[in-house]
């Protein structure tokens, strides 16, 4: 099934250009994505990160996505922890038919929701045909 929705995914008006993530995918850094007629909404999953431990950037066209999560904060050392430093970065190539001027974050119960719009001009539209015997 992850194979499927990857490639259904580089269909779509952006592609999944870049990952590095220091687990397995459907765990830290897991993404999903998720299309209207109006945006395209990408949701991360970033249990444990706080706003400040998360960085979002847009660099040519591309979404950069990373996150850096110490397991203390420097000042203490713990005698025992199963808690790893852990990090992540997503890079999300957008397509031109989306808005980069209007990219959006939210972060909520451990998802990061990133909200881009679509260009005006950038929806469908119907073309009629026209019968060429009555086009004098």
């Amino acid at each position: 099934m992850l194979c499927s929705t990857r490639q259904s995914a580089l269909r779509r008006p952006f592609q999944v250009a870049h990952s590095t993530v220091e687990t397995r995918y459907g765990g830290l850094g897991a993404l999903s994505i998720i299309e209207t007629d109006s945006h395209s909404r990408f949701e991360l999953d970033v249990a444990g990160f706080h706003a400040d431990e998360l960085s979002i950037d847009l660099e040519d066209g591309h979404l950069v996505v990373s996150g850096s999560h110490r397991e203390t904060d420097g000042r203490e050392t713990p005698i025992y922890s199963e808690r790893q430093s852990l990090g992540f970065r997503r890079i999300l190539r957008l397509d031109k038919k989306l808005d980069v001027a209007t990219v959006r974050a939210e972060l909520a119960d451990g998802v990061l929701t990133l909200m881009v719009a679509r260009k005006p001009d950038a929806e469908r539209r119907h073309i009629e045909i026209r019968n060429s015997e009555t086009v004098v």
